[in-house]
């Protein structure tokens, strides 16, 4: 953006540049996730101020300050639900329009949940065939929610696969993992194999 914080948007035409809704005394901000919606809203996490949403003529931010954490990963699930991670904040989600706290939410019905297990750190998100949602973290590994709890998973049980920066659905419906030093696993059972070493 040439004046400040902001995006440029490629019309078909030309370049049109939409301010941030952001007054920021460092004077800058970097797009680090983005996501478009069945109502083909784009919704974009920031390194410095949480999530913003993008209606096609408006850009507005989506959190209050308290809430607003870096967003790294922003996904929309089956049933319509935005999930919006903030890390070092806790992990919230859009639901019929009104912004819900999954991490307080789950800690009400699971008193025994330590902080770190409820995905603030989440990098990316993918949902599986069964309709499970994966996260994968910048280290401790996946955490997979199946609609009522999370499961923790150490990719097999190798601390040097903790760190995982992407998760992709092929055409027939795999989960593809990247992790740990840049390898492609994909998760069998409890075993998670590499690509390129079957």
């Amino acid at each position: 953006y040439p004046d400040g914080l902001g995006a440029c948007v490629y019309n078909g035409n030309k370049l049109e540049c939409v301010k941030f809704p952001i007054d920021d005394p460092k004077g800058w901000d970097r797009i680090s996730a983005k996501c478009i919606d069945s109502e083909g809203n784009m919704w974009l996490g920031t390194m410095e101020h949480g999530t913003l949403k993008y209606d096609g003529t408006s850009l507005e931010s989506v959190l209050s300050n308290a809430e607003a954490g870096i967003s790294r990963a922003i996904f929309e699930d089956a049933s319509g639900r935005i999930w919006l991670p903030q890390n070092s904040k806790d992990m919230l989600y859009v639901e019929d329009g009104e912004i819900h706290n999954f991490s307080k939410e789950y800690m009400k019905q699971f008193p025994e949940t330590k902080k770190e297990d409820l995905l603030t750190g989440a990098q990316t998100i993918e949902q599986d065939a069964n309709g499970d949602i994966w996260f994968g973290m910048f280290g401790g590994g996946l955490f997979r929610y199946d609609g009522t709890t999370t499961t923790q998973l150490m990719p097999n049980n190798d601390e040097s696969l903790s760190l995982c920066k992407t998760i992709y659905k092929d055409s027939k419906g795999r989960l593809l993992f990247g992790l740990g030093e840049g390898s492609v696993y994909e998760c069998r059972g409890d075993l998670f194999v590499r690509f390129d070493k079957e």
